[in-house]
């Protein structure tokens, strides 16, 4: 571990992601109060991703648990643990809206990546505490108007009718534009992404909920919380007088570099990762024939009848698995 560095703002320039060739990774990372000797592990989660990424930390967390550690989440996210009767008929749309994108959001990762989302693939057990911001409080905070704007941009990006090859190729290099993003330590870059306008709530309220609610503890404590929400938690851990630990990566999920990505936007081809390239040509062809059929619009082909499908409970969960196998590697 690097030597912890604090700037003027305060913010910690340790990295919150990176990204390992094609790998994109997030860290578990310890703070240890060295008088109390109290640990805080910061599980810093991407919402989307392979599904064994998801086993992984709930593996983590779950240990961590056991060995006597309070879990404080995250839980700002629209599921049926939040009881919405309160919304007027404003937020009601927005909700809705939101749970559109929500859905579609899962469906593209899918087809596309293989990935499946924290919501389905990390479920929380009742042991676990959020410590949050209601969704209806976020809407109020940020206003209807600019929540549906984001929401409507974003259904817009995801809601083409098609998937074919280029659309494809493109929804995979915004993805690795957007996600090396976050793998900057550069102070000015980790301000925008977590300071300022939308950020004062979606992050800055938010931590500062979940690090009250960490004092009103004495036990270690595990904080699985999104990786954005890192260098504010830690430079408050700092604060408070922690010092950071040990730390493990963990892999969300695989992505081209942006070079291989947009060779293969503009040359409208799909690109398998170089480990799964000993497959043979017979394999290789079988993909792409049915990833051809995945972009033709109307098609019957498994790729298509992937889009179809938001798989939920237990059994979800291993249809997911199912699906990731016959899809995921289609286009990387």
């Amino acid at each position: 571990m690097k030597p912890v560095n604090v700037l003027d703002e305060g913010v910690l320039l340790l990295p919150c992601a990176r990204f390992d060739g094609w790998r994109f990774q997030t860290p578990v990372r310890e703070w240890i109060h060295p008088e109390t000797r109290r640990k805080v592990t910061l599980v810093g989660t991407m919402h989307v991703g392979e599904p064994a990424y998801f086993d992984e930390l709930h593996e983590v967390i779950d240990k961590a648990h056991v060995d006597g550690a309070v879990v404080l989440a995250e839980g700002a996210k629209l599921d049926d643990r939040h009881d919405l009767t309160d919304a007027n008929q404003a937020e009601r749309e927005c909700l809705q809206l939101m749970a559109q994108v929500k859905d579609l959001t899962e469906r593209r990762l899918m087809q596309v990546l293989g990935w499946t989302t924290q919501h389905v693939w990390l479920p929380y057990p009742r042991g676990w505490r959020v410590c949050d911001l209601h969704p209806l409080e976020v809407i109020r905070r940020l206003g209807v108007t600019s929540v549906t704007a984001r929401n409507r941009k974003t259904m817009r990006m995801l809601g083409r009718p098609d998937l074919s090859v280029f659309r494809a190729n493109l929804f995979i290099l915004m993805t690795r534009l957007m996600l090396q993003r976050y793998t900057s330590t550069d102070p000015a870059t980790q301000r925008k992404l977590t300071e300022g306008g939308d950020k004062s709530v979606l992050i800055a309220a938010r931590n500062q909920l979940l690090l009250a609610a960490l004092d009103q503890t004495a036990t270690d404590a595990v904080l699985p919380w999104g990786a954005a929400h890192l260098p504010g938690l830690e430079t408050g851990l700092a604060g408070r007088g922690f010092l950071p630990g040990a730390e493990n990566w963990h892999t969300a999920g695989q992505l081209p570099p942006t070079r291989t990505a947009l060779r293969n936007l503009f040359l409208r081809r799909q690109q398998r990762h170089p480990a799964d390239r000993r497959a043979g040509s017979a394999g290789s062809a079988g993909s792409a024939g049915s990833a051809g059929s995945a972009g033709s619009a109307g098609s019957a082909g498994s790729a298509g009848s992937a889009a179809d499908q938001t798989p939920t409970g237990d059994e979800g969960r291993r249809d997911w698995a199912r699906i990731a196998r016959d899809n995921g590697s289609r286009w990387l």
